[in-house]
């Protein structure tokens, strides 16, 4: 078990490296084709046999697809080379036996969040520990009566990567065929608005004085907010020439985390560095008056999920073992759920939409589901 302290240094570069073992080549002998949900109804679903052999310890990430799929994302961050890989499940409760995943494929560098996107769930979009993105499709074949299932990476562009390590990132929710799929903040203080075929939409080199930690999208396509080592917290509508306004600041409880509460226009979530928690009002005339701070954890936030069945609920993880429910309203922020399991740091945290039920994954390799009474 690693140790709780252990976390990823703000400063330090990963070093890319490893080559992807043999069976992970993003090119396959035969090229397959997507994979239509009638064919896998008909035909036996089968292990792929193209995957890795063991999972890397550190799970960085999880998410669901619409149909409740599970993908993992997860690092290896000891060694001479830092590496990691994508897995796919059909049953989340299988989870991280290697030999009962759909599919898999190693990453030649670490990974450090991935979202679920498309209409049916067939792509993951990755943000990488060398500043990078890349989109990985699901795909399929028939073989002998049994359906083989795959992963295909398709590395972006490396001239358009970040400079340094990726901090942050978030999705547009919605279809990927237009506008703008994503957003990635790093230690290079950039930030940069991503098109689903993964072509930089928009770059603001100096986004914030300092290291950028947080990045969340709003459910309106050309709104977003960032969280910097700077302590400001910043909104930003890319429509505009002059597109950032600063609508927190403070050394006291500096910021960490943001997150947009679903179905409200005006109401961000804000994870402290210190651990309290609150609702920013990004209108200008509630600007300036001081929220209502709540403590939450002992240490740092480092994911916030909300409920897709209840936008009041939202889970969040931190630089500690527990994992945490709050429900968020005009009143205030009460906890309803707390879990402390895990053994090391929680990175993953995603809802099922098939069942609403909540899932972790943490760096102790372990991932588990939550009952909330």
């Amino acid at each position: 078990m690693t140790s709780p302290g252990a976390s990823k240094s703000p400063g330090a570069s990963r070093s890319p490296g490893a080559s992807t073992s043999p069976g992970a080549s993003t090119s396959g002998a035969a090229s397959p084709s997507p994979a239509p949900d009638a064919v896998d109804k008909k035909l036996a679903v089968k292990h792929s046999n193209y995957v890795p052999a063991q999972m890397d310890r550190y799970i960085d990430f999880i998410d669901f697809s619409p149909s409740g799929d599970l993908t993992i994302g997860a690092s290896c961050l000891t060694g001479r080379y830092w590496t990691g890989s994508l897995w796919r499940y059909r049953d989340p409760s299988h989870a991280p036996a290697p030999e009962k995943s759909l599919t898999g494929v190693d990453i030649d560098t670490g990974v450090i969040d991935g979202r679920v996107v498309g209409e049916k769930g067939d792509k993951v979009i990755l943000a990488l520990d060398t500043g990078g993105v890349e989109m990985v499709n699901l795909t399929s074949e028939v073989q002998d009566d049994k359906v083989m299932h795959y992963l295909e990476r398709q590395p972006g562009s490396m001239d358009q990567c970040h400079d340094d390590i990726i901090t942050g990132l978030d999705i547009w929710s919605g279809s990927t065929e237009g506008g703008n799929l994503a957003a990635t903040v790093s230690h290079d203080t950039s930030l940069r608005v991503w098109s689903p075929q993964l072509t930089l939409v928009h770059t603001y080199s100096r986004a914030h004085s300092r290291s950028i930690v947080g990045v969340s999208c709003h459910e309106h396509p050309h709104l977003l907010a960032t969280a910097s080592l700077d302590l400001t917290v910043r909104i930003w509508d890319t429509r505009q020439p002059k597109p950032a306004v600063v609508v927190y600041r403070s050394a006291t409880t500096p910021p960490g985390l943001v997150s947009w509460q679903p179905g409200e226009e005006h109401s961000l979530l804000v994870g402290g560095r210190t651990g309290e928690v609150w609702l920013q009002d990004i209108r200008a005339p509630n600007r300036t008056s001081t929220p209502v701070f709540t403590p939450v954890m002992d240490r740092e936030f480092r994911r916030a999920k909300w409920a897709g069945h209840d936008n009041k609920l939202v889970a969040v993880t931190g630089d500690d073992n527990l994992v945490k429910v709050l429900e968020v309203t005009k009143d205030g922020i009460t906890e309803k759920y707390c879990d402390s399991r895990h053994g090391d740091y929680p990175r993953g945290v995603a809802w099922n939409p098939v069942d609403n039920s909540l899932w972790s994954a943490g760096w102790d390799h372990q991932i588990f589901q939550h009952v909330l009474s």
